[in-house]
């Protein structure tokens, strides 16, 4: 049935139109009409399909013109018509061949039928496409339409497409058949064509007969559609449109011959589809006041009629989603729907205050800060004293918690951890997979909440992902029903509390497996809590192993967790406490009262202690609870950590008691500690045994069926609540996961410093009543230990974790705390010394009297005794860098000290973490007065700069000295040390300015440096310095240090004022007008206005007028940097800018482009002006268009189609920058062909600036990796060289790429299989039975290409005996790259055959091979090797031409041959022999004992270089007496006895080697140890102590068994044990020596 008999072109543009038509090659199928193919991408959520009828085509059908003279007007294509009613659809047209009489198909209604579900089956796969589908069905596309959905029945893999099905438009399609004029007229034009040889048929026309007799086809159609809708599963909306006015057929018959004229016998006019048959009885209905061509013709959204049939096309779409829900069928975007609403509501994302107030989201992010993690970075070397700053103590309290903030410089923003990584030298990498580690109430929690919360509200990564999905791990302790899959885990974490959980389930998972994972950001949150399922080789193994190689994901973990080696993230981060203007910030927001938060700042500068410990969020938290309640009280001044501890814990417990019930009426109000104390014993003793039995057993997360253990034991009374809803009361405790169910949840204490705080209180607390502890040796059991408190400080005062108990304990026994000490200095004693003397040191920082203990003077004069041996023994000391180092020792050392020394103690100081008390700050300002000489007063000068927090009368001593000191001396170092106070009051400001400062002009401006909120009359003089300088530029001769450093510190503290007045910035933007290019006063003004957080618009206008007149070279791009990282410019600035991107100044054009690009959101206007220059005939202009557009497009492929474009381009510096943009694009997934196809242009830079962006794409789409793998059959070299270093940089190849490359190794062409063997290779696991395909491959390539073919071997785990077989050939006559890859391969092997081995032996002994390295190299984890062999492999030791004591020492379990040859080598002539083979068994990890006693009997030698390297056999490395005391015993004579024996026990058995003066040697020998002892006691925590049974102990600091060794009692063990408890000088020196 035509649809144009009366709906064509106006008729002067009908030849126009004609010659357009026949120029357009036709297509059938389908065809997306909007958005169009060539536009970026933009999210669409429904997929329209408009059908066209008989006797026309696609565009013609839909296009109409508002007059003869206009454009034509395509409605489903034209923004301003139905994509503007439909805005979240994707519109297709379906172009099929619908001619009767005139090249017309033979095909039946059934097979264009199936034509149409094909090509819809093909899209929607294409797209992994599950969207909702509305027809829009124009005539006679309607019955085939219908015709299609019936047959879906027929074939599985059309069914969703019925299933999809959400509504269709009917327009006049005849389902009882149409005119009858119309209909003859078909017939003649079908018989006059088949007349003529045409090509006609009537297969379609027959369906369009109206008499009931003739009809059957079309009803039958008809009817068989009308039942399938019927069901339940296939209901949908539909809507019948009819047209109203008559059609004119007159057009129609003027085709004919007039003979045939004269046998029609309807009306020349008439409606050609009625009503009745245009609509189904079921359906709804519309009339259009049009005739039947105009029913799909609309050219103005203003026309009624278009206006009808879009509002109703607008309800099938807006209802689709509800008829797939009635139909049961769910999407992905409902799984991620049900997420969004449910999984991550705003309670499950809400963060409370200790309060109970809620703090609102976009206030969070002040509370984290997110850094690089320190390993990352390479550690300033440690210098001699007065150079650099000393590295923090390991052992501080600052340290412990973590407090301590690194340099901002190091911080990343959460919005840019994805951004590219590697910025210098090569290829940046985007980074995917992130770990990011962090201590318990650091905010790891809040950081998972936030990224979710910031994804869902703020459009967070949206570029990069479609979903988050938040997963705490500890909740797979507990297994899924449907056990560890995906699918099991969002039954049970994600849709558990709906009925369409099973389908959301699963649909989500399938969504994720085909997408494979590309656009899905998984969060793993707490990968530490559930460490014992990374190593079992069970189902959680697996699935923990799945989960953690997603492509994209962020795991968190405590900052010790062990990783999995599998785990391999592409950066690491780390979360980390508050900077101290974010501290400022939370009180801002907290108390929002400036008078209290300017009151608290004043207290926290005061209490250096409380400002380290509130870094912590969780502290920061609980301070500002604790403001509001007793630390508010001007008379509240705690000293100490424990006290503050105290007060936070009783504000805690008033505010649960009113929370479980305790206090009622009246009572709840203004009630204090002693009020409720005794009501809350019950909890406060649950909590102090759960946390000491936590410590005990290094627990900080306690599952339920560990708080049953305890609770066996501590139950409380809790009333009409359960015992799980009294855990969720307390304020101490918090649970990893709130989506749990109450029972089941695993609780930790808010920081772990709580849970410390807690187990000091139950141990404080047993020590006073002189009650036994309790505790529970086994997890699991119930198994009760009890021990006195004396007896347990005996046994763990040493161990690491227990460091923070004994503080908290010495601070909470108050006045007791003497007869603590007495304990602590009672046996056991460290014999080694620094660990005892640091338990000491932390313990007194936490008793704030100078009475307690009793003992104290001594021991602060043996800790002052301590420090000056450290540095006397180390050139450094830790001690000192610890800030609970006691001030009545460091003023004792510092009097004692030698000059060197002294300045090793202060230049320590110098250590941002390291805070001076008062009373030092009073005694280093007492040693400058005095000035003993300029060394020892500058360092105590920059001691003093160390502390940001100084006291005012300090600085004001400080500020004095500008003028008492020589400022040619000690100017710069004193007005440094001003400069580095976070605040400075207003009094010292005004000292700076005035005339007696000596230099203001030099010392001001770097003494404000750092100051946030200048006065006026500061802010003037540092312009005015800035404004009258002429200091000369970097090359001139006559700049002075001086004079630069005063104008930058001016430029620093300028750029750090938050609001410089408007008259300032007037004046920094003429200076930028008039600075000469050689001068540096533009730039400093340049940098200040860049600084300034609010830049008014009247400022941005003048700069930009200053980029537009260009009056010097230079300042035209350097007006502009100020404008640089704002997203909300003015739109007149954003205007004024946009002509600058044609000016003829590349720099200029440039920097518009970056301050273009930083704009969020582009005025519309602005975007078109912009698009336009990308069309440029410049290809400069291009490019830096492009650029500026590059951030206002989720898929910007436009952008990057321009930069291909430029990449092809003449200009090397513009491939270089559309290189680098490329780089920066998210998603080149749509461009991937086109960057494959430039690896094939004639020029070098072109292919390689190709090459490297496909480089940096770690996730390539499935068709470019395929045609990747295809060029690797060319001929060019080159080529397959690019196609291989692109494919070598994918992670997961699927296994059809796997399978395709596998394929490869059978070509004939050897640099064919040697590319694909290079990519393989790179693959972890190597695909099953690849390996052995190399290796047979391998015999047959040349000797050049073996070793890189072999390449591919290293991956696997256990080779082919034919693998092994071609290594061993290749070790034995190979070159030395083959070689070397072929020992390397070898050497992993864990057991290898005879003949291999032979031929290591035969290398071995060649003197004249150059592979006896490699042969070493072979051995690498062979336990069983022959005598011939070991003799062989140590001799090489001997040979100084060989070069294997490096391969040798690389393997820590030598076979016990191979050690016990090695051991006469420590007797060598050669001390070089001697030095290889000390190295050698330092490197062992257990040596056995009969190998012991050789090493042992060596130590008679006389040679003391011998005796050096047997002691360095056991302690080289950091391993002290691992090696050896695990297994050797020496036992001492009777008490007295100066002769004895030197004996050795095993296995039960004692063996004596007599010899005279055995207990001196071995006792030599231990004191040949202590130094080493020392040294490394000083940097970890390691002791040796005498026990009960007279026997020694060796402790290290991971806690592993200690090693013993008995000693009995003689003169000589009592002398030793005394020296090494009192460190003096002469008995230290004896050790020593």
């Amino acid at each position: 049935m035509s649809e144009n008999s009366d709906g064509g072109p106006p008729a002067d543009s009908t030849g126009d139109f004609q010659q357009r038509r026949n120029e357009e090659q036709r297509k059938l199928g389908l065809h997306q009409v909007y958005p169009s193919p060539d536009d970026d991408p933009i999210e669409t959520e429904i997929d329209i399909v408009a059908i066209h009828g008989l006797d026309t085509h696609s565009p013609r059908t839909w296009v109409a013109w508002k007059n003869p003279n206009s454009d034509e007007v395509h409605w489903l294509r034209d923004k301003e018509m139905l994509p503007s009613v439909t805005k979240n659809a994707r519109i297709f047209t379906y172009d099929w061949n619908a001619n009767y009489d005139d090249d017309s198909p033979s095909s039946t209604l059934l097979g264009h039928a199936d034509g149409l579900l094909e090509s819809l089956r093909i899209q929607r796969k294409k797209d992994k496409g599950k969207d909702p589908i509305v027809f829009i069905a124009s005539c006679f596309g309607g019955l085939l339409l219908i015709k299609a959905l019936h047959r879906v029945q027929e074939r599985r893999e059309w069914k969703p497409i019925l299933l999809l099905t959400a509504g269709i438009a009917f327009l006049g399609t005849p389902f009882q058949g149409s005119n009858e004029t119309f209909y003859d007229a078909t017939q003649i034009r079908i018989a006059i064509a088949e007349s003529m040889g045409g090509e006609a048929s009537d297969e379609m026309v027959k369906y369009l007969r109206n008499t009931d007799g003739e009809r059957g086809e079309l009803d039958e159609v008809v009817h068989h559609f009308c039942e399938l809708i019927e069901q339940d599963d296939y209901k949908f909306t539909m809507f019948c449109f009819y047209e109203t006015h008559v059609t004119d057929f007159t057009k129609v018959i003027g085709k004919l011959p007039e003979g045939f004229v004269r046998k029609l016998k309807g009306k020349p006019t008439g409606i050609l589809v009625p009503q009745h048959s245009a609509c189904l009885q079921s359906s709804v209905r519309f009339a259009l006041n049009v005739r039947h061509s105009m029913l799909n013709k609309y050219a103005s959204p203003e026309d009624q009629n278009f206006k009808i049939l879009s509002s109703r096309i607008e309800m099938l779409v807006e209802g689709a989603p509800g008829v797939l829900q009635a139909k049961g069928i769910v999407g992905v975007r409902e799984s991620d729907a049900w997420i969004r609403d449910y999984r991550y509501s705003k309670d499950s994302l809400k963060i409370e205050r200790l309060s109970g107030n809620e703090v609102p989201m976009d206030q969070c992010y002040i509370n984290l800060a997110i850094v690089e993690q320190s390993s990352r970075y390479v550690a300033q070397s440690e210098t001699k004293s007065g150079q650099g700053h000393a590295q923090p103590s390991q052992f501080a309290l600052a340290t412990r918690l973590k407090v301590e903030t690194p340099d901002k410089k190091r911080q990343v923003e959460l919005a840019k951890i994805f951004d590219p990584l590697g910025e210098s030298g090569g290829n940046p990498t985007l980074p995917r997979r992130i770990l990011i580690r962090g201590q318990a109430g650091v905010g790891k929690t809040t950081l998972c909440k936030k990224m979710v919360h910031d994804f869902i509200h703020r459009h967070l990564w949206e570029s990069l992902f479609d979903r988050i999905l938040w997963m705490p791990l500890q909740t797979l302790k507990g297994r899924p029903d449907k056990g560890y899959t995906l699918e099991g885990l969002f039954l049970r974490d994600f849709f558990f509390d709906t009925p369409k959980r099973e389908k959301l389930a699963k649909e989500l998972e399938s969504t994720l497996h085909d997408s494979k994972y590309a656009r899905t950001l998984f969060i793993l949150d707490g990968l530490d809590e559930v460490s014992e399922g990374l190593y079992d080789d069970g189902d959680l193994y697996k699935f923990l192993k799945f989960l953690l190689t997603r492509p994209n994901a962020i795991i968190t973990c405590r900052p010790f967790a062990k990783l999995p080696d599998y785990l391999c993230p592409d950066c690491e981060l780390e979360t980390i406490g508050f900077y101290s203007d974010q501290v400022t910030a939370y009180l801002e927001t907290v108390f929002q009262d400036p008078q209290k938060v300017e009151q608290i700042t004043l207290y926290l500068q005061k209490h250096r202690l409380i400002h380290s410990l509130i870094r912590i969020p969780i502290q920061l938290d609980a301070f500002c609870l604790l403001w509001d309640g007793s630390l508010g009280n001007e008379r509240a001044d705690p000293k100490t950590m424990t006290s503050i501890y105290i007060a936070i814990e009783q504000c805690l417990w008033v505010k649960d008691a009113r929370q479980l019930g305790k206090l009622t009426g009246g009572r709840a109000e203004n009630v204090e500690w002693d009020d409720i104390k005794d009501r809350i014993d019950p909890e406060l003793k649950l909590l102090e045994c759960l946390a000491f039995n936590g410590i005990y057993h290094n627990v900080v997360e306690f599952p339920q069926k560990y708080r049953a253990v305890i609770l066996q034991h501590v139950r409380p009374r809790t009333g009409n609540i359960t015992l799980n809803e009294l855990l969720n009361k307390f304020s101490f405790l918090r649970s990893s996961d709130s989506s749990t169910k109450s029972p089941d949840r695993s609780y930790h204490f808010l920081h772990l410093t709580y849970q410390e705080f807690f187990a000091a209180k139950y141990f404080v607390q047993h020590w006073r009543d002189g009650k036994e502890l309790k505790y529970y040796t086994d997890k699991s059991e119930t198994i009760q230990t009890k021990t006195s408190p004396i007896k347990f400080l005996q046994t763990f005062k040493y161990v690491a974790r227990y460091d923070m108990v004994w503080r908290f304990s010495a601070g909470l026994l108050g006045g007791e705390v003497s007869h603590f000490f007495e304990a602590i200095e009672k046996s056991p004693i460290d014999l080694i010394g620094p660990a005892h003397q640091r338990l000491v040191m932390h313990c007194l920082s936490e008793t704030y009297s100078p009475e307690l203990p009793k003992n104290r003077p001594s021991l602060e004069k043996r800790l002052s005794q301590w420090l000056l041996f450290e540095l006397k023994l180390t050139g450094r000391s830790g001690l000192v860098l610890e800030s609970e180092f006691p001030d009545g020792a460091l003023q004792i050392a510092l009097s004692q000290s030698t000059c060197e020394q002294r300045l090793d103690i202060l230049h320590s100081f110098r250590y941002p973490g390291r805070y001076l008390s008062k009373e030092i700050i009073t005694y280093l300002e007492k040693f400058i007065d005095t000035g003993t000489d300029e060394r020892s007063t500058s360092a105590a000068i920059q001691a003093l700069g160390g502390q940001s927090n100084l006291p005012d009368q300090t600085v004001t001593h400080l500020i004095q000295l500008l003028g008492d000191l020589n400022p040619d001396t000690f100017g710069a170092t004193i007005a440094c040390a001003i400069g580095n106070q976070s605040k400075l009051s207003e009094n010292a400001v005004s000292k700076l300015l005035s005339p007696q400062n000596p230099r203001p002009r030099l010392f001001t401006p770097i003494a404000l440096e750092n100051q946030l909120n200048l006065s006026e009359e500061a802010i003037n003089f540092l312009v005015e310095i800035i404004q009258k300088s002429s200091i000369p530029s970097y090359n001139s001769r006559s700049l002075t240090v001086d004079d630069h450093r005063s104008e930058k510190a001016a430029t620093k503290a300028l750029g750090k004022q938050s609001r410089l007045s408007e008259n300032n910035m007037e004046i920094l933007v003429t200076l930028i007008k008039y600075a000469s290019a050689d001068t540096l006063t533009g730039l400093c003004a340049t940098e200040i206005l860049k600084e300034q957080s609010n830049l008014p618009e009247r400022i941005a206008t003048a700069l930009v007028k200053l980029a537009q007149t260009r009056r010097n070279p230079r300042p035209a791009d350097r007006a502009l940097v100020p404008l640089e990282n704002r997203k909300y410019l003015a739109e007149a600035t954003v205007n004024a800018l946009i002509p600058l991107l044609k000016t003829s100044d590349w720099h200029v054009r440039e920097m518009v482009a970056r301050v273009l690009a930083d704009q969020s959101n582009l005025p519309k206007e602005a975007k078109t002006s912009i698009e336009i220059l990308t069309r440029s005939s410049n290809v400069s202009i291009q490019y830096t268009a492009t650029k500026a557009l590059k951030q206002q497009s989720n898929s910007p492929e436009k952008t990057a189609k321009a930069l291909i474009q430029l990449l092809k381009g003449d200009d090397i510096d513009l491939r270089q920058h559309a290189s680098r943009a490329l780089y920066e694009q998210s998603n080149l997934d749509n461009i991937t062909t086109d960057l494959i196809a430039l690896l094939t242009n004639k020029d070098e830079m072109i292919r390689f600036n190709a090459r490297g962006v496909l480089e940096a794409r770690r996730n390539l789409p499935e068709q470019g990796r395929a045609i990747l793998i295809q060029l690797l059959q060319d001929s060019n070299s080159e080529l397959r060289s690019h196609a291989t270093k692109i494919l070598i940089e994918q992670r997961n190849l699927s296994v059809k790429n796997v399978e395709a490359l596998v394929g490869l190794l059978g070509n004939e062409d050897q640099a064919i299989r040697i590319e694909a063997t290079k990519i393989l290779g790179e693959q972890s696991p190597l695909p099953k039975g690849t390996a052995t395909a190399l290796a047979e491959i391998a015999k047959y390539a040349l000797r050049t290409g073996q070793s890189i073919i072999l390449h591919g071997l290293e991956s696997e785990e256990v080779l082919s005996i034919s693998s092994i077989a071609y290594l061993t050939q290749l070790l034995e006559k190979g070159r030395d790259y083959g070689r070397r890859v072929a020992a390397r391969i070898l050497g992993r092997q864990s057991e290898l055959p005879e003949d291999t081995l032979t031929v290591v032996e035969t290398v071995l002994k060649d003197k004249t091979s150059e592979g006896q390295g490699h042969a070493a190299m072979a051995l690498g984890k062979q336990s069983k090797i022959s005598d011939k062999i070991s003799t062989a492999l140590v001799s090489l030791l001997k040979d100084p031409q060989a070069y294997v004591e490096f391969i040798v020492m690389q393997r820590s379990n030598w076979p016990n041959n191979v050690i016990k040859a090695l051991v006469p080598l420590l007797a060598d002539a050669d001390r070089k022999v001697r030095l290889n083979a000390s190295k050698v068994l330092a490197k062992q990890s257990k040596l056995p004992v009969d190998i012991a006693v050789s090493i042992m009997t060596l130590f008679e030698n006389d040679i003391r270089d011998v005796q050096y390297r047997v002691t360095e056999a056991i302690t080289n490395q950091g391993i002290l007496m691992d090696k050896i005391l695990e297994s050797l015993e020496p036992f001492l004579g009777s008490e007295g006895s100066v002769g004895g024996q030197f004996a050795l026990q095993t296995n039960n058995k004692r063996r004596r080697i007599n010899r005279s003066n055995g207990s001196r040697k071995a006792l030599q020998f231990i004191r040949c140890l202590h130094k080493s002892f020392l040294i490394r006691g000083f940097k970890e925590q390691i002791w040796m102590q005498t026990n009960e049974d007279s026997s020694l102990s060796f402790h290290r600091s991971d806690e592993s068994r200690p090693i013993r060794f008995n000693l009995q009692s003689s003169n000589d063990v009592l002398k030793w044990k005394e020296f090494c408890n009192s460190p003096d000088e002469i008995n230290i020196g004896r050790v020593i020596k």
